[in-house]
């Protein structure tokens, strides 16, 4: 196998490469430059163990093929993807109707038994983090699995709603344990 060497045009730096990428596309590992290699003769031929790994010319990712377009069915496939907007939006608006209408329906009941407080314990939690998902639900997916790719501002917005709906909770909790069970 012959070898070449040839320059890059922006940085000036020298490769050694295989004759295979001649004429072909190259991206220059030291600037990321876009070129085409030309002939330039090798001082002196040496084989691919006596190459440095970091001075090889890397060839230019092929470009994307025909078939790898948005009508392609393998292009839709997303493994790990979760909730749309627009999921997270009606579902939390149905979390919010159906926590205050439960809220209400057990604080109707002349005596609030144990179960009831531990049903309305959740609903500050079912509450708030309605309401961040209506508002932006990257909140409410920075808490969950979907949420690793997400900054931190939204992990930081999120943990601080469980904050709040811990201290509403709690403080709930303990003042309809004064008033009904106690």
């Amino acid at each position: 196998m012959s070898h070449s060497s040839f320059t890059c045009e922006q940085c000036g730096k020298t490769f050694a490469t295989q004759s295979e990428l001649l004429g072909k596309r190259v991206k220059c590992a030291g600037c990321g430059n876009v070129f085409v290699v030309n002939q330039q003769p090798c001082d002196s031929p040496s084989t691919d163990a006596a190459m440095p790994r970091t001075e090889m010319a890397q060839p230019e990712s092929p470009a994307p093929d025909a078939e790898m377009t948005k009508e392609s069915s393998f292009f839709h496939m997303d493994w790990e993807r979760g909730p749309t907007d627009r999921q997270f939006r009606v579902g939390s608006l149905f979390v919010i109707a159906v926590t205050i209408l439960g809220t209400l329906l057990v604080i109707s009941f002349e005596k609030l038994d144990i179960k009831g407080l531990i049903i309305l314990a959740f609903g500050p939690f079912a509450v708030f983090y309605g309401f961040a998902a209506l508002v932006d639900p990257n909140i409410v997916r920075a808490v969950g699995k979907y949420g690793k790719h997400l900054s931190m501002r939204y992990k930081i917005i999120g943990g601080v709603i469980g904050v709040a709906a811990l201290a509403v909770s709690g403080g709930m909790s303990l003042w309809l344990y004064f008033q009904h069970i106690h």
